[in-house]
């Protein structure tokens, strides 16, 4: 049962609404600064270092209008500094300019800060104090009054059913596109990192130079992936209960230095998505909202879930289970245990069941 209780957590992710991007809160937070509009106070928290240094850098650019020198910013880094120094900084006027910025990172390494929550109940129009944390403990009273009186920006990395919407919006930013699986290849082979994908991004853009549509073939020559074997490849043929496609596959992958435990991981979680789609009755449209797909991709997943019942999928995800125990522990070499594997997804299966599950 532990197995369905992971399903229908998986399920309740893929049903959430549409991607915003990047976050709800970071949305509007951005719209406000575009249109010249800045809070007094904000704490900008969430494990993404890349939209975390973005949003100080865009509150930094309203700041610094006024004042291109740059004399009126001040940063302090939480375990170093001290409250009061912070709110002294911050209650200050500007010497040139409008606006005087101030920076706190690491708040949640700040030491006594019973005066910087005072400044932060009352603070100076003519500053933008900004408090960063990583991990904000909203039980302290710093972060409690700054739930209350800041504006809070949320920057947390994308569920991995998402990341392919933002890269897509990444690309559209820098003046170009990016076809579906390019995408995909670029999350499968970069991860969910935004850093290091927006890295991954600035050498594909100096690759392509004028070319405006990146294709999967462009992200493979810069991020070094063989587009001969792929882990699309490899789902695609075991879609198809093509043994021998698969196979061959494969053994290009593991010549080619691909990880397996990566490639199982994967692929557990294309068995995932199969799961979750009804056997038969459901649209494309409907099956990419509830997979969270670009719809692209939809037409081969709907394909493959029709030569899967649902007995069938949990015998997938058995072997699925024991090839990444073999491949974790020794038991056998990759290609070995990968071809079990194959052979144990592509025998021969029962017609796929229409059989109602998870809603």
């Amino acid at each position: 049962m532990a197995f369905h209780r992971r399903v229908s957590r998986f399920h309740s992710m893929t049903r959430q609404t549409p991607y915003r991007r990047p976050e709800d809160s970071f949305e509007s937070f951005r719209r406000s600064l575009e249109k010249g509009e800045s809070a007094p106070v904000y704490l900008i928290h969430g494990n993404e270092p890349l939209l975390i240094d973005r949003a100080a850098e865009m509150i930094g650019r309203v700041a610094a209008a006024g004042d291109p020198s740059g004399m009126n910013r001040e940063v302090f880094p939480g375990e170093e500094s001290e409250s009061r120094e912070v709110a002294l900084t911050a209650a200050a006027y500007p010497m040139l300019g409008t606006k005087r910025l101030v920076i706190v990172k690491d708040a949640e390494k700040l030491g006594d800060t019973e005066p910087l929550e005072a400044y932060v109940r009352n603070p100076s129009p003519t500053t933008i104090l900004v408090v960063i944390s990583s991990k904000p403990d909203f039980r302290q009273k710093l972060f409690q009054v700054l739930k209350e009186k800041a504006v809070l920006v949320e920057c947390k990395t994308p569920y991995d059913n998402r990341i392919g919407a933002w890269i897509e919006a990444e690309v559209g930013d820098a003046g170009k596109s990016i076809d579906p699986e390019g995408a995909e290849l670029l999350r499968l082979s970069v991860g969910s990192s935004l850093a290091e994908l927006s890295n991954e991004l600035e050498k594909l853009y100096t690759f392509m130079g004028e070319r405006k549509a990146i294709g999967a073939g462009d992200v493979a020559a810069v991020v070094g992936v063989s587009r001969q074997f792929s882990v699309f490849d490899l789902q695609r043929a075991l879609g198809e209960l093509n043994t021998r496609n698969a196979i061959a596959v494969i053994g290009g992958m593991i010549d080619g230095g691909e990880n397996m435990t990566q490639c199982v991981a994967q692929l557990t979680k294309y068995f995932e998505k199969l799961w979750l789609l009804p056997g038969a009755g459901v649209g494309q449209n409907e099956a990419a909202a509830l997979l969270g797909v670009n719809p692209f991709f939809v037409r081969e997943y709907l394909a493959a879930r029709r030569k899967f019942s649902a007995a069938r999928l949990e015998d997938c995800f058995l072997a699925l289970r024991e090839a990444d125990l073999a491949l974790k522990s020794s038991g056998g070499t990759p290609r070995q245990i990968m071809t079990l594997l194959v052979h144990a997804i592509t025998r021969n299966s029962a017609a796929a069941e229409d059989v109602p599950r998870y809603r």
